[in-house]
């Protein structure tokens, strides 16, 4: 095995915003999180936390080919993107079963330029909280008026400030 061992230092931009915040609003890395890399080969690898849970900076670590090296870019969470032909693509959920103690992962990207590595948000999220619901109620339908806020989307790479765009696959209602 040729494989060498590579490590990356990740951050979040200002504000401090993740996934996720803990009751008193603090944003951090969390054991289990990954991120993905884009190599030389021209795959997204999978850099997984080795340091840092609980922490607003962390270290990743995984193993690349002999030759291989970091490429431009790193997006979170890795399981989200796919990459392939120069294209980037995340899946935004349709919902998240909270009861079932799924995570809710807000997709981040980071340019890779020398040691910076600082994550920003490609879209947003907003939580609603609804007191009294009468027993007779069935559902709750969030209604976006007309944009597109779940399904597949690509991102720009080329662009200053990457760009989400909604595919085809995506719908306006959820």
């Amino acid at each position: 095995d040729n494989a060498v061992l590579t490590v990356l230092k990740a951050s979040f931009g200002e504000p401090v915003l993740k996934a996720a915040a803990d009751v008193s609003g603090k944003m951090t890395w969390e054991e289990g999180d990954a991120i993905g890399v884009l190599t030389s080969s021209g795959n997204l690898v999978k850099f997984e936390l080795s340091d840092g849970a609980g922490e607003t900076s962390a270290t990743f670590s995984a193993r690349l080919a002999e030759g291989e090296t970091v490429g431009d870019f790193a997006v979170y969470p890795y399981a989200y993107f796919s990459y392939a032909e120069g294209s980037l693509t995340v899946n935004l959920p349709k919902g998240y079963d909270l009861a079932a103690g799924e995570k809710v992962n807000y997709p981040m990207f980071a340019k890779l330029s020398g040691d910076k590595r600082s994550f920003k948000h490609l879209c947003g999220a907003f939580r609603i909280s609804i007191s009294a619901i009468p027993k007779t109620a069935r559902r709750f339908d969030f209604v976006s008026n007309n944009s597109v806020i779940n399904g597949n989307f690509t991102i720009d790479l080329t662009a200053e400030k990457p760009e989400i765009k909604a595919m085809a696959s995506s719908t306006a209602v959820t």
